[in-house]
């Protein structure tokens, strides 16, 4: 898939998600009123891949505990070292 089948696809998995891609290659996602209780604040999220910010929008929506952002950020740093070796 190309980067604008992948943003179009997550687009549709998140709907209330803006995302788009860096020109460095970067998924970003923006969600404003994620929590009731951070009124007027918002949430900006990022990734090396498709699959890593699906990953990190899900965590957010579902705990958004830093902690497990933290790990998903680990993972995915580990992955992209990996795969450049």
């Amino acid at each position: 898939m190309t980067k604008t089948e992948l943003v179009a696809a997550l687009r549709q998995e998140h709907p209330a998600w803006r995302i788009w891609t860096s020109n460095e290659g970067r998924f970003y996602a923006t969600r404003h009123g994620l929590h009731p209780d951070a009124s007027g604040q918002g949430l900006t999220v990022d990734s090396l891949t498709a699959i890593g910010l699906h990953d990190v929008i899900s965590a957010a929506i579902h705990d958004g505990d830093p902690r497990v952002l933290a790990d998903l950020a680990e993972a995915e740093a580990a992955a992209y070292s990996a795969a450049l070796l």
